[in-house]
């Protein structure tokens, strides 16, 4: 199985203690979510006589950068392009693994899309 990193930045796995790298996926692209959104609004008399509380919907979520399925492929997205898709070939990083400052230095696995078969 070959896998391919289209998160901006490379991706370290680290193993489970967060201490040792294991391996390294450098970045081949950048997939992106564009979402086109409608906005409503909420009646809030209770801040003022004719306030309202802006509320958005998305409406339409479109992915950009993310190569087709290729067998044999899977892809490593951002959080926001793996939930907006519903593509078995994609992974993104999970348990993340911090610095000593708290800054992310990388993970230590992979989530994948559970499918259920029913």
């Amino acid at each position: 199985m070959k896998i391919r990193n289209f998160t901006g930045h490379d991706i370290n796995i680290y193993n489970p203690s967060g201490t040792v790298e294991l391996l390294r996926f450098k970045s081949e692209g950048m997939a992106r979510v564009n979402y086109i959104r409608e906005y409503d609004g909420v009646f809030c008399p209770d801040h003022g006589p004719s306030l309202y509380a802006p509320v958005s919907e998305i409406v339409e979520r479109e992915i950009k950068g993310l190569p087709a399925p290729e067998l044999g492929v899977m892809y490593i997205v951002t959080n926001m392009v793996f939930d907006s898709s519903d593509r078995i070939d994609l992974l993104c990083p999970d348990e993340l693994v911090r610095d000593e400052n708290h800054r992310v230095k990388g993970c230590s696995s992979l989530r994948r899309r559970t499918v259920f078969n029913s």
